[in-house]
């Protein structure tokens, strides 16, 4: 009984159809994971916990950053995805000038309506890195 389903299993080449589908599901799950949960909003997180210190900066400029997309029945939307703050900032008398890509999610929707309200030559908190204080991120103000 079993020599014959597996033969049959066998003959229609079965084993490799169910490994190329699940070869393909797994890769567009992990593409999926990547691609619709935010990762640049992950990597800034884990960045405001490592980095220990924490200073004021100057605010040099704010620039959204736009998304465009084609759709057949909606046309084109111009959304943004994001928004660019380079700042300048000082660390034990040396001046470091950095930007950081804030993403518009719902988790950042607090700290980017500070942020729009801000101008050139506002400041904003960063924490940076006190071994090497040229990498920072932007924190919100608590």
């Amino acid at each position: 009984m079993f020599k014959k389903i597996r033969e049959t299993f066998d003959l229609w080449d079965l084993k490799s159809f169910f490994l190329t589908t699940l070869v393909i599901a797994g890769v567009l799950f992990i593409v999926g994971i990547l691609v619709f949960s935010d990762i640049r909003d992950r990597f800034r997180s884990v960045d405001k916990e490592r980095f220990e210190g924490r200073t004021i900066a100057k605010i040099i400029s704010i620039k959204p950053i736009e998304k465009i997309t084609h759709g057949k029945y909606k046309g084109t939307t111009i959304k943004v995805d994001a928004f660019e703050v380079s700042y300048s900032y000082n660390v034990n008398g040396q001046t470091f000038q950095d930007s950081d890509l804030v993403p518009v999610n719902a988790g950042n929707m607090k700290f980017l309506r500070a942020l729009s309200d801000k101008k050139t030559n506002d400041t904003v908190k960063v924490a940076f890195d006190l071994s090497a204080p040229r990498n920072s991120v932007l924190i919100e103000s608590q």
